[in-house]
């Protein structure tokens, strides 16, 4: 594998929160209070800037990466995810995958296009440069686990500049619903696809980053923060 420049790197591009709404249980957006995107702001660039280095050790190692549009070992496009995060304390702000009804959370999922290029596996013009310019749309789409229903969703639609970010940062803030007597369990996954017909590539998070601290019980043993392949992003809100 070759990468297009001698010199690569991918830089953390500080994500603006100004305005950001959150989603309500009805699917509404409302405003998010300013204190709080103060707050989130913060964890998002440390987050962002983790990944940075994730990315740029990619690069350097010439290898598969974070992430799942695939060609051979070449991962061109793909989604990871961090678990839920609340600001209902003094930083550093804990996990929450407990969450009280009517209570607003951050999910922050970030969306991969990959900049080497690597002509063995059909890629002498990278990912990034394939999608510049193409409309995307991220779906962040939750299945209510207790009652079997479906929602609320939530979905940015966007277009890529000229050359794709080899990182893009997606934050989604929403209100945890009110589950009534009984606890709810949810589940969330986060896809991508893009719109434009001739290219249809698409992926969706197959790996998730939990953020939680499980302690050890009962001699079962304990499970510190770490990425999950292949499980399932669940949280459970509860009656406050």
């Amino acid at each position: 594998m070759a990468i297009a420049e001698k010199e690569l790197t991918v830089k953390a591009n500080r994500v603006g929160l100004e305005g950001a709404m959150a989603t309500t249980p009805e699917g509404k957006q409302v405003p998010v209070p300013a204190d709080i995107l103060a707050k989130a702001q913060d964890v998002i660039d440390g987050y962002t800037a983790s990944m940075t280095e994730r990315a740029n050790a990619y690069i350097e190692r010439r290898a598969q990466g974070i992430g799942e549009e695939q060609s051979g070992p070449y991962n061109a496009f793909d989604l990871a995810v961090l678990s839920p995060i609340q600001f209902v304390a003094n930083p550093p702000y804990l996990p929450h995958k407990v969450i009280a009804g009517g209570e607003l959370t951050l999910v922050l999922a970030y969306m991969w296009t990959n900049p080497t290029v690597d002509i063995a596996n059909g890629f002498l013009n990278p990912a990034s440069l394939q999608l510049g310019g193409r409309p995307y749309r991220v779906r962040f789409e939750q299945i209510d686990l207790t009652n079997v229903t479906n929602g609320p969703d939530f979905a940015i639609a966007s277009v890529f500049g000229p050359i794709a970010p080899m990182l893009t940062v997606l934050p989604w803030f929403f209100i945890a619903p009110n589950p009534g007597v009984n606890p709810r369990l949810m589940e969330l996954n986060v896809t991508a696809d893009v719109t434009f017909p001739l290219q249809p590539w698409a992926a969706f998070a197959t790996n998730h980053y939990d953020l939680d601290n499980d302690p050890a019980f009962l001699g079962i043993p304990g499970a510190g923060p770490g990425w999950r392949h292949g499980q399932p992003l669940r949280y459970l809100v509860y009656p406050k």
